[in-house]
């Protein structure tokens, strides 16, 4: 099936004919080992499920990929848990939000929750949404993050949440908590489920069919999705959930949403990383997102490069932050000369991102993803030690792709 990109004005339809002539001897593209090795050895089902592309100047340059699982591919076009990316579509919800007047991402969240939100050794300091966005709380990940439904996520609000001495508004530190927090204030200000406003205002106007745990995609692309697989095993979207019409959240036997209440327990749409969308999706959300709104380039915090035991940025892999976004000034591994912006995602056996190369003259998105992980190891924030920049080599397959890019006639 064909997928129809569209940047500006122009459309284009990405199919196997629109690929480059020798694209396997490209020095763009290199060999497929090169890449699948990142992430896969056969599984224990058979085959592997990884694949990547290339867009430069907004049209499509190629693509390379191979696999699937039980006898369903794995194309541009298949829906995945994209994990953590998840956080770049919902800061952009935010903003889009904030712009109507909707939502203030400058309040209180304490106020939006109806019980205080204050960092103990910064009890002056007020926590907002857009602090939260962007890791700036004060707050951090406790061993569980999320609730189960019915339960509330006010119950979460527990005394080792709070990153010792964090300011908010200047302290980072990455967290998965923040977002479900975020997820909530927002359905409290809108009083409206999490689910449905992003639909209406993030895949509605950018006609894409994703959605928060499945809710709002279509049967019939939720049904070609592929799950995320570590040791051979599933760990997420099996065959029943792929089947299923009503949105996969975690509830206590007997529990259904007729009974949510928005403001409850934003975690119940895993803000932090329970999108689904395919590798095309993700290019779309990346251009709309980062492409055209260079505003969102510039870091709000950037890490000082004091290596220290548990420090905020886990090991040199935070180097600079914005309202969901990465920044890498010189790229992932440094050394370029242009920023690199967007977003990793590792969950449940699935490692994927997407990156604009931030050229003003041959700017290039990269995504990527690889959803069967035999080694275990598909670890990047959450992990101790975090072990992305030494482990995850797609970085060097995107970083010098793109950079060739950039410098092709």
């Amino acid at each position: 099936m064909a997928a129809e990109f569209r940047f500006g004005t122009r459309a284009f339809m990405l199919t196997r004919r629109n690929t480059l002539k020798g694209l396997a001897a490209s020095p763009f593209f290199g060999t497929a080992s090169t890449f699948a090795g990142c992430h896969n050895s056969p599984s224990s089902r058979g085959g592997t499920a990884w694949r990547y592309c290339l867009f430069e100047n907004g049209q499509f340059f190629g693509e390379r990929g191979n696999g699937g699982w039980d006898g369903q591919p794995f194309t541009l076009d298949t829906p995945f848990r994209v994990a953590s990316v998840t956080k770049m579509a919902v800061a952009e919800l935010g903003r889009r939000l904030h712009a109507r007047g909707d939502l203030d991402l400058d309040s209180d969240v304490g106020d939006l929750l109806g019980v205080p939100l204050r960092h103990p050794d910064h009890a002056s300091e007020r926590i907002t949404i857009r602090h939260l966005l962007s890791h700036r709380g004060g707050i951090r990940d406790p061993e569980v993050y999320w609730a189960p439904h019915p339960e509330n996520i006010r119950s979460l609000l527990i005394q080792n949440i709070w990153e010792p001495g964090g300011k908010p508004g200047i302290s980072f530190r990455y967290s998965n908590l923040a977002y479900g927090l975020a997820a909530t204030a927002i359905e409290a200000a809108l009083n409206q489920r999490f689910d449905y406003i992003f639909s209406q205002h993030i895949a509605t106007p950018l006609e894409l069919d994703i959605g928060l745990n499945w809710s709002g995609v279509s049967p019939l692309k939720r049904a070609q999705g592929l799950p995320g697989v570590r040791k051979g095993v599933i760990q997420v979207d099996d065959a029943k959930v792929l089947k299923a019409s009503k949105p996969a959240i975690l509830m206590h036997e007997g529990a259904t949403l007729d009974s949510y209440t928005p403001g409850q327990n934003g975690t119940l749409f895993s803000p932090q990383g329970g999108l689904r969308a395919s590798l095309s999706d993700i290019v779309k959300l990346t251009d709309a997102i980062i492409r055209k709104q260079p505003q969102l380039w510039e870091p709000s915090w950037v890490w000082d490069g004091t290596i220290k035991p548990d420090g905020p940025s886990e090991n040199a892999h935070f180097i600079a932050f914005g309202e969901g976004l990465y920044i890498y000034p010189q790229g992932p591994l440094g050394g370029d000369t242009v920023p690199w912006v967007g977003h990793h995602g590792t969950a449940y056996g699935i490692n994927c991102g997407t990156w604009f190369r931030a050229d003003s003259n041959r700017p290039g998105i990269f995504a990527h993803a690889a959803l069967i992980d035999r080694s275990g190891l598909s670890g990047m924030t959450g992990f101790k030690p975090n072990n992305s920049r030494g482990a995850y080599r797609a970085f060097l397959y995107g970083q010098d792709s793109l950079r060739l890019l950039s410098k092709a006639k």
